[in-house]
């Protein structure tokens, strides 16, 4: 029998391939296609499966019973494309320029330049092995809808918010079933170890705080930076629920004492090393089980809402533009600085340049224009001295001279009076 490579037969060898094409298989992995959809996805009219047990496995998380199974509910078989599901527009839009917040009804006209999140009429639930991504359909975005890619964590249910900005010049109307994404499911290799829960669903974790003086005022620094939903205190001890990157360094911001700092990072070791009732880590999402926008858009707003039809009637100062620019968004910045550009612009630039410019021209004229007046008067007096001299009959050298020198001074000054408007085009067409 051949030995192949490190010793091993031709059918060992090919049965080791097989082993592994088994093993890759069973890790799964890439993207799912239409048959996969029709065979995996489970929705209220699915006979193969029932939607309610379902449902609340995936709201236990409880994966044994999920399998590799997903929801999509509503589930229309038109939809499925050769790779995708067409995702469409439900009830749910939320204007981020508009004065009304919310509108739960559609159509809406979304107006050059506003951007809105709309709900989808979808609801989705993903098990650990899945993930997903929410593609622009070209359809609307040749119509000049842009529209922001959406992510789908494993272990997710719900609706998905997706914001869409009309960058056209025209209004363009939404309506309620309107396909706009869509949807592209990944097979991961192996299972998130990471499960999704709604924040108030996390376990809590314990540690003592030290007798530091912050021990008696940290309750109310943990209102003041927005954390008490997360951290709370209680005898002597700070309870965490959910840490997150950005609550973990704004707990640290609250004292720079070292006891302190010990605290924190004791409890973001106790995050990290703690498991869920199903043995794996989690993380808090607040939009979890999303049936409405309200999720995505309560709370307060930060600054006042721009109301968009007293914008337009209101002419502005370029101090209240610039404003504006501050509170809304750095983006306008460069907007509200067009005025004191333009300024700067005209006195360290153009000004200068049209001074030199004018300078450059107009000197020149100018005395030549002396010269010639200064000639002028000269002739008058030789010709009235020349004159007095021939009435008195007595001619003199200075008289001859002067029958010569001046028709040759009017000559000139004749020339010159005749060139003097054409200044220096009248050099240039020499």
């Amino acid at each position: 029998m051949a030995k192949g490579e490190n010793n091993k037969t031709l059918e060992e060898r090919i049965a080791a391939l097989e082993t592994e094409v088994e093993n890759v298989k069973k890790r799964g992995g890439g993207m799912l296609s239409s048959a996969d959809f029709r065979n995996r996805v489970v929705h209220k009219e699915s006979k193969d499966c029932d939607y309610s047990q379902m449902m609340q496995a995936f709201l236990t998380r409880d994966w044994a019973t999920v399998g590799r199974r997903f929801i999509i509910e509503p589930y229309d078989e038109l939809n499925v494309t050769p790779f995708s599901y067409d995702l469409s527009i439900g009830n749910d839009i939320f204007s981020a320029r508009k004065k009304d917040r919310i509108r739960r009804r559609l159509p809406y006209d979304v107006t050059p330049g506003e951007t809105v999140i709309v709900l989808t009429r979808e609801f989705i639930a993903l098990p650990p092995c899945y993930s997903a991504t929410v593609w622009p359909r070209f359809k609307l975005v040749r119509e000049g809808i842009f529209q922001s890619m959406v992510k789908i964590d494993p272990t997710w249910y719900g609706k998905l918010g997706v914001a869409m900005t009309n960058f056209s010049s025209r209004t363009i109307t939404l309506v309620e079933g309107l396909a706009f994404g869509t949807l592209i499911l990944y097979e991961l290799s192996s299972e998130s170890d990471l499960n999704l829960w709604r924040p108030e669903e996390l376990q809590t974790i314990k540690v003592s705080i030290p007798n530091i003086p912050l021990r008696n005022t940290l309750h109310s620094e943990l209102g003041k930076l927005g954390l008490s939903n997360i951290c709370w205190v209680q005898d002597n001890s700070l309870f965490v629920r959910g840490l997150k990157k950005s609550s973990y360094e704004e707990l640290r911001k609250i004292d720079g004492s070292k006891p302190w700092l010990d605290t924190v990072e004791e409890a973001k070791k106790k995050w990290i090393e703690s498991v869920d009732q199903k043995n794996k880590k989690s993380i808090g999402m607040e939009a979890l089980g999303m049936e409405d926008l309200e999720k995505l858009t309560s709370g307060s707003p930060m600054g006042k809402w721009l109301d968009q039809d007293i914008i337009e009637a209101q002419e502005v100062t370029d101090k209240e533009l610039y404003g504006i620019a501050i509170e809304y968004g750095r983006p306008f910045d460069f907007f509200a600085n067009i005025p004191k550009l333009i300024k700067d612009t005209i006195e360290k630039e153009v000004t200068p340049k049209i001074s030199a410019e004018v300078e450059a021209k107009l000197f020149p004229q100018v005395v030549q224009l002396t010269i010639r007046v200064i000639a002028l008067l000269s002739l008058i007096g030789v010709a009235a001295a020349l004159a007095g001299q021939y009435f008195q009959k007595e001619v003199t050298w200075i008289g001859v001279v002067a029958l010569i020198v001046i028709p040759v001074m009017y000559a000139f000054l004749i020339w010159q009076l005749r060139n003097f408007p054409a200044g220096k085009s009248g050099a240039k067409k020499k």
